[in-house]
């Protein structure tokens, strides 16, 4: 037979299905077929009157009608018009001209059904050398009736159909997703980060001292610290510090005692604290007004700075009588906080603190360093929550933050010299007291009080 098409690497012959089911012609992805070309779609009759029937179709009458207007052309000039030029391959369509079908000898085609008569018309097709026939279908019925005549065949992929319609649920929750971007257009939007010791934190529980224990620490405790001299001459008379007696009494009596006690509480207190940063952004496109931000713990507590405990105490010493505290101490003004400035509750061992906001930008970004004291005495997982609100904002954002504790069993000597008292075990919270001791900036942390002298 000639090859009217000789032009054309690659023919072949769609069904209804292609055309009205499966994406929009020109968007179909000829290349998996021949990724080269040039390629001609062939239509038969069949296939130009099972898609003109389905013009009045509520679902698929739009399909027909735009691909009756496609080809519209073809029907006026009889020639093959482009359907994809831009990009390779080059996709033409034309009509199919076909002989008269014996259907005597087809005994296997029923003449009613269609994709039995598509098959019979590319078997009777003219100008088209048998070889080059490829059927094209994501049906499989039709496929089967063209292989069982010798007709090449291509399942198309999924690539060629087009999105499922969403389900009832599916457009419930686009919808909402909708009201959502709705809602970030005139809402505030918070981004929350809360940053502590990555990995597992360890906190020791420390045993409580023996009797022993407890009476040779204090007894080494008062002798590295004797009762300062004074001298009572005439010239020293006037600086001599009749208090400090009665004072030194108290602390080889109470202060001293009171600290042996709770040596392992003070231990706890130094191994159990943990920086920590929290950072509030408002990563929406409005301001946030009267923006309010709570965070709590449970299980611990949160303090502005680092707190340095088990410092031994150190023996009451003389004061001078003949200095006075001025007469006057002027009252600190308090400075008044702007609109878009943080207002701070600053935590005090607590567990829990808040800052303010009457004006949070969009863009502002708050962020607050502190630590927070892990009780080891629960073993349970650390939880600590933020949460957010603002007079503009409905609800409130709340997120937690889970890490991992790892409680220890430690003696207080495993963690301290026995002798000179001095830690011998790293601590969270060492870098930033060496840090501040080193550029005199003794204001960066807390000294844990041990007697009235401190």
């Amino acid at each position: 037979m000639d090859d009217e098409y000789s032009e054309f690497s690659t023919k072949i012959f769609i069904d209804s299905n292609v055309v009205l089911e499966s994406l929009p012609l020109k968007d179909l992805p000829w290349s998996e077929i021949d990724p080269i070309g040039p390629i001609l779609i062939l239509l038969t009759p069949t296939l130009l009157s099972e898609v003109d029937s389905k013009k009045r179709d509520g679902r698929l009458g739009v399909r027909a009608r735009e691909f009756n207007r496609l080809v519209a052309p073809i029907a006026e000039h009889g020639q093959p018009i482009n359907l994809v030029a831009d990009t390779t391959p080059r996709v033409d369509i034309a009509i199919a001209r076909c002989h008269r079908i014996d259907w005597n000898s087809y005994d296997d085609l029923d003449p009613s059904q269609g994709d039995a008569r598509i098959i019979a018309e590319v078997l009777n097709v003219r100008g088209v050398p048998e070889e080059q026939r490829l059927v094209v279908s994501q049906d499989i019925n039709p496929l089967f009736m063209a292989q069982r005549h010798g007709l090449k065949t291509h399942h198309v992929s999924d690539n060629w159909l087009p999105r499922p319609a969403p389900s009832p649920q599916e457009k419930e929750i686009e919808k909402l997703k909708g009201q959502v971007r709705e809602y970030a257009n005139t809402e505030p939007q918070f981004d929350i980060k809360f940053e502590m010791q990555p990995g597992t934190v360890e906190v020791h529980q420390v045993q409580k001292l023996t009797e022993g224990e407890m009476s040779t620490l204090a007894k080494d405790i008062i002798a590295a610290n004797p009762i300062q001299e004074q001298k009572q001459d005439l010239l020293s008379y006037m600086q001599y510090d009749s208090s400090l007696n009665d004072r030194y009494a108290k602390y080889e009596r109470k202060t001293v005692p009171d600290f042996v006690r709770g040596y392992h509480k003070k231990l706890e207190l130094l191994f159990g604290q943990i920086p920590f940063t929290l950072v509030v952004e408002n990563i929406g496109k409005v301001r946030a007004d009267h923006t309010n931000i709570d965070v709590q713990i449970v299980g611990g507590w949160f303090n502005t700075k680092p707190i340095l405990a088990g410092r031994r105490p150190s023996a009451p010493k003389a004061k001078n009588p003949l200095l006075h505290p001025p007469l006057f101490r002027p009252t600190p003004t308090q400075r008044v906080v702007g609109r878009h400035e943080i207002e701070i509750n600053e935590p005090r061992r607590s567990e829990q603190f808040s800052a303010q906001c009457a004006d949070f930008r969009h863009g502002q970004k708050w962020m607050f360093s502190g630590v927070v004291w892990l009780d080891p005495h629960q073993e349970r997982e650390i939880v600590i929550i933020v949460k957010v609100t603002a007079a503009n904002l409905h609800g409130e954002i709340s997120k937690p933050f889970k890490f991992d504790k790892s409680v220890i069993c430690s003696h207080a000597f495993e963690l301290v010299d026995q002798n000179s008292g001095k830690v011998v075990k790293d601590y969270y919270v060492k870098s930033l007291v060496e840090e501040a001791i080193k550029e005199n900036k003794y204001g960066a942390f807390e000294w844990d009080r041990v007697s009235d002298d401190d």
